[in-house]
């Protein structure tokens, strides 16, 4: 396993849901994930498009809007 990946599970591993998985399904889903890094103040998705994908801040803080405020 990359180092990365390494990395990437433990991380993972403390926290919930995953802290739950067996160790080699974290190891599966740690091998599998595609780093993001994105600048304050840009949009990470914008409303109406489509989810396909889990997102987890590692670090830094997200703003959420929502339609009704």
């Amino acid at each position: 396993m990359h180092p990365e990946h390494s990395d990437m599970a433990q991380f993972l591993a403390r926290h919930p849901p995953f802290q739950d998985l067996p160790h080699d399904a974290l190891q599966r889903l740690a091998a599998q994930i595609e780093v993001s890094y994105y600048k304050a103040g840009r949009d990470i998705l914008l409303y109406g498009d489509p989810i396909a994908d889990l997102y987890v801040i590692r670090s830094g803080a997200v703003e959420i809007f929502r339609r009704n405020g």
